[in-house]
């Protein structure tokens, strides 16, 4: 037997769960939606936050950008 990485396998039975069993589908179907509404409300809480800054005291885009000015 070659050698095969064991994300590999866990990865090949993690699909074959999948192909068979719709239980294993439908908890990862729940995970998504799970995670996809976390996400959206980490972004905006992270709008908001955000949102509460004066527009000059988050810095130009070229500071942004370019922190440190580079001086000849």
């Amino acid at each position: 037997m070659k050698n095969k990485s064991l994300f590999g396998i866990i990865l090949g039975a993690a699909a074959l769960v999948l192909a068979v069993s719709p239980e294993g589908r439908k908890a990862v179907r729940k995970f998504a939606v799970k995670g996809t509404g976390a996400w959206l409300d980490i972004k905006d809480q992270i709008k908001e936050v955000t949102s509460e800054f004066p527009s000059g005291q988050m810095g130009s885009k070229r500071e942004i950008e370019d922190p440190i000015p580079k001086e000849i």
